[in-house]
């Protein structure tokens, strides 16, 4: 349980650095991160690679094309964290054929870190504050009712499970289980504390930290039944913010 905690924290502190520091990621994906309109952008985005996603994970029986999504996601995203890291961004080849060439949960984790920091740079700097809470809102409703009403996000995690842990962080448990952790509920509250960092860095460190406290009450309260995660994350991460922002004297 603290270890996937840990791994959060380390993947979003190392997200957030390599925003932060002066050579750091500065491209942003929307035209206008401060616009409204950019959240409406990526959730479009999101529920287009959602459906897709769906689509391939229901009717796509053949494994191999989702690790060759999931491989493409990875050489993408740890490109431009081992890129921002000042390392050659060429070791993300290494990550990849690592990850397909094992099925171990650790550099399953280890790949995952780079990804998910890489990818919630990307997201964090494509939004402004408000934008991003809009979109945050926005999912951890459509998280809510996917794992609760229909089902069908618990389906998605049980088929990508089932393939090889994809797309998700994992620790071994007792009794020989593992506890698992969607990179989205890493990724997404790590674009929040990137994006409020342009407010001030103690803001971001605050909601990190409230965020990953959210994450320990989570795995604490875990049972056998799914669930939704980001919800929870979600309103630690808002609570966190607003408490920054009242240190800071923004409120």
């Amino acid at each position: 349980m603290l270890m996937l905690v840990f791994i959060s924290i380390c993947t979003q502190i190392l997200g957030l650095w390599i925003t932060l520091k002066p050579s750091g990621y500065n491209v942003p994906l929307t035209s206008n991160p401060e616009s409204v309109a950019a959240s409406t952008t990526i959730l479009i985005y999101f529920i287009f690679a959602t459906i897709i996603l769906y689509i391939f994970l229901k009717y796509v029986k053949e494994p191999m094309f989702m690790r060759i999504i999931e491989a493409a996601a990875i050489l993408v995203t740890s490109s431009v964290t081992f890129y921002f890291m000042e390392i050659p961004w060429q070791l993300s080849f290494l990550l990849v054929l690592a990850r397909l060439s094992s099925q171990s949960i650790w550099i399953l984790n280890f790949s995952m870190i780079f990804c998910v920091a890489g990818a919630g740079a990307m997201l964090g700097k494509s939004l402004g504050v408000i934008p991003c809470l809009i979109l945050l809102l926005v999912v951890m409703v459509y998280d809510y009712v996917s794992v609760r009403k229909t089902g069908h996000m618990v389906e998605m995690a049980e088929r990508l499970t089932s393939i090889g842990n994809m797309f998700m962080f994992v620790v071994p448990k007792e009794r020989g289980e593992n506890i698992h952790l969607g990179a989205g509920d890493v990724g997404l509250p790590l674009a929040f504390i990137i994006s409020s960092s342009s407010i001030s860095i103690l803001v971001a460190l605050i909601t990190l930290i409230a965020g990953n406290v959210g994450l320990f009450f989570i795995l604490y309260k875990l049972d056998e039944r799914p669930l939704p995660a980001l919800p929870i994350l979600g309103l630690a991460i808002i609570l966190g913010f607003l408490i920054g922002m009242i240190i800071e004297g923004f409120l």
